[in-house]
């Protein structure tokens, strides 16, 4: 499998996505705390002393097969439900794509 990008964050997704810094922080955050949550990463992000989002990255190789196939089938879903007012903590869309692939009904 090829190792892509996912998710980089700065000034360039600041100024793309049309967030604050904070907001970015609360993005990553979230993401990151429900993709360790659900064990979908093999190499864990640090994100406790998150303070400047410039160059940090997710790439599908820190994510097992199964955190792969979460990314591919919700997180552009989650992302344009932040973009249209949802909280970054709202994370319906990746979860009901984790209960779908783990064959949770």
């Amino acid at each position: 499998m090829n190792d892509y990008l996912i998710f980089r964050g700065g000034a360039d997704y600041r100024e793309w996505g049309g967030v604050t810094k904070e907001k970015e922080i609360e993005i990553w955050r979230s993401l990151i705390e429900f993709l360790d949550t659900n064990q979908l990463m093999l190499k864990r992000v640090e994100i406790a002393n998150l303070h400047d989002m410039e160059g940090v990255e997710l790439r599908s190789g820190s994510l097992n097969e199964l955190g792969n196939a979460v990314i591919k089938c919700g997180f552009d879903k989650w992302l344009r439900g932040i973009d249209k007012g949802k909280s970054p903590s709202n994370l319906s869309a990746l979860e009901k794509c984790l209960e779908k692939l783990r064959g949770k009904p």
